[in-house]
């Protein structure tokens, strides 16, 4: 569970101005496979952004949240450790435009 949690015009903002960076982390294969993106959303484009921008649901958003299923299987595994470890590395692009975006340390 990744979770960053921005304000809508911080989250207009990176989704729009940073397009082709944000389409390249938030849509990778592996990471898109490995998560699912989830959390609050505005239920309209706040001001100044075109309705059928291609980006309106990520740009909307008002949590950045990257879950990934588990169960208890999966949990109790030998590979567990690995698989986490894994999962961990495929989020780092994600996380890191987000903390870029938001001027945090990462």
């Amino acid at each position: 569970l990744i979770v960053c949690r921005a304000g809508a015009v911080t989250v207009s903002e990176l989704c729009a101005a940073g397009a082709k960076a944000w389409v390249k982390v938030s849509r990778e294969k592996t990471f898109a496979r490995k998560f699912e993106q989830a959390g609050d959303s505005l239920s309209n484009p706040p001001r100044g952004y075109a309705k059928d921008h291609p980006l309106m649901e990520d740009i909307k958003r008002k949590d950045f949240i990257a879950i990934t299923p588990l169960n208890e299987k999966r949990v109790v595994s030998a590979g567990f450790k690995t698989d986490v470890v894994k999962s961990f590395q495929t989020a780092v692009p994600y996380i890191e435009f987000l903390c870029e975006s938001l001027e945090l340390p990462f």
